[in-house]
């Protein structure tokens, strides 16, 4: 996480997601992943059976131009 990228994490404490994330027929995370890499953003999903899950989004920062910030 940086100034140049906006960054929404989530945690919960429950059980965890079962098997591979992205494999199951849902479009759930897949169509949330789908749309952040549409603007060059990534999903990060790290889930523990009976450990609960982590999911972190982030996306460039665009300046008012609308073109991303380079630094």
């Amino acid at each position: 996480m940086g100034e140049h990228e906006a960054t929404l994490r989530l945690e919960d404490d429950g059980g965890g997601l079962s098997g591979d994330v992205w494999a199951g027929g849902g479009t759930g995370l897949r169509g949330v992943r789908e749309r952040l890499e549409l603007v060059s953003g990534r999903l990060t999903v790290i889930s523990v059976a009976g450990g609960g899950t982590q999911l972190e989004a982030c996306i460039p920062r665009v300046g008012v131009s609308g073109r991303r910030d380079r630094g």
